[in-house]
């Protein structure tokens, strides 16, 4: 790989670890301010905006790394304009919904209707930060993308802990502290873009066309997506209560410690990749596959790692009122090691345009992690979620690898032998 490879992926594993590790180094504080309740219901705040993102804007930013290789530099502001349309439409019409629902629901909602409609707002300004963030990938400046990325993760913390030790002195004070920082963020971006001349206001038709064209295939694998990522949650706060959400996800904050490297790595990996398959070298696709063999074993490793050092590292982060969350932390690494072999896959049927059977595998994968996560949680408690979304994530990584094997042929079962 490229030294500029090496260095995209210093700045990207910057961003990624230091978005991490700024609410892994407020963890601490938070679990000391915020009863495991309160910090439970934060954790459904933040899990509900998930499934907003995917369905604002249907994954405009992923569009926007394909468009940027395919068509003319110039077409790229105009194609940045119509994007965020969408997004601003978009979630318009899905905030009157939200809120509507909720607010003619007859039983109890986890959040007031009002909050609710907030998570739809939030995951609208989220998205308009996450277009800034792809319109950087895509031009490989890491540099701003891993500074950008940084601010806002500091942003939201500080904010939050600052509202939540003086006026709002529970979940509201995360949730408003997430706001604000959103807020920032996506006026920045937008700023940003428009200073570069990476944004032309309006929407044309062709655009448009287009991204509905890529986003509407990928919203079962977004949706599906967000259900292996958050199902878990929701079924323990179904079957139990929101105490055990607040052990879960603090105890799960710890264990993604491995998928949030694996995400880092991916950035600068992905579109390095797409360059090399364009070439179609036999040798270079060798060298690839035996790293990524190489990279299978350490993810591996380090997850096993991060579970056997559970029980000291979630004594000293969280604090004896959260007694109980290491025990998922072991199958949360796990399952982000696994995830972390799946972003090595996927990238081939995103490079092949087979959206459409990304979509179908997400979604399958999604089902099998509901079912699981309700079996597993009634019979094993905390545990069997996190079991559930180590053997989903497996499931996901074994299903996209064997389909993109199909549609993009690389040479898996001979990357050690003699070159052909």
């Amino acid at each position: 790989m490229s030294s500029r490879l090496a260095r995209s992926a210093t700045w990207y594993l910057l961003a990624n670890l230091g978005g991490s590790a700024i609410p892994f180094l407020a963890l601490p504080i938070l679990t000391r301010l915020l009863t495991p309740e309160q910090f439970g219901i934060a954790a459904l705040f933040q899990a509900i905006t998930a499934v907003m993102v995917a369905l604002v804007g249907l994954s405009a930013p992923g569009a926007l790394n394909v468009f940027y290789h395919q068509r003319a530099p110039e077409a790229f502001p105009r194609f940045v304009g119509s994007a965020l349309t969408l997004v601003w439409t978009s979630a318009l019409v899905l905030t009157l919904l939200t809120w509507l629902v909720a607010a003619l629901w007859p039983g109890e909602t986890w959040l007031p209707p009002e909050w609710l409609a907030l998570c739809v707002v939030l995951a609208a300004l989220q998205m308009v930060a996450q277009v800034r963030l792809a319109a950087w990938q895509t031009a490989g400046q890491a540099r701003p993308y891993a500074a950008f990325q940084l601010s806002q993760a500091a942003g939201n913390v500080l904010l939050s802990l600052g509202l939540i030790a003086t006026v709002l002195p529970d979940w509201r004070g995360r949730a408003t502290g997430l706001l604000l920082a959103a807020l920032f963020a996506a006026a920045v971006a937008l700023w940003t873009l428009a200073r570069r001349q990476q944004l032309r206001w309006g929407a044309d038709g062709a655009s448009l066309r287009e991204l509905l064209h890529f986003g509407v295939p990928l919203l079962p694998h977004a949706l599906g997506g967000v259900a292996l990522a958050n199902a878990d949650r929701f079924v323990i706060a179904g079957a139990l209560d929101e105490h055990a959400v607040g052990l879960y996800i603090a105890g799960l904050q710890l264990g993604m410690i491995v998928q949030l490297l694996a995400d880092a790595v991916n950035k600068a990996y992905a579109p390095w990749l797409f360059g090399v398959l364009a070439r179609n070298d036999a040798a270079t696709l060798r060298r690839v596959v035996r790293a990524t063999y190489g990279y299978f074993v350490a993810i591996t490793v380090f997850a096993l790692l991060l579970g056997w050092l559970a029980p000291p590292l979630a004594a000293l982060v969280l604090g004896p009122r959260y007694a109980g969350a290491e025990q998922v932390v072991l199958f949360i690494a796990l399952g982000g090691a696994f995830h972390g072999m799946y972003l090595m896959v996927t990238n081939y049927l995103f490079y092949a345009k087979k959206t459409a059977v990304l979509s179908r595998i997400t979604l399958s994968c999604a089902v099998l992690s509901v079912v699981l996560a309700l079996a597993l949680v009634h019979a094993i408690g905390l545990v069997g979620a996190a079991l559930a979304f180590a053997i989903s994530k497996a499931c996901f990584f074994g299903a996209t690898w064997f389909f993109a094997a199909r549609h993009h042929p690389m040479p898996w079962r001979n990357a050690f032998g003699a070159a052909a």
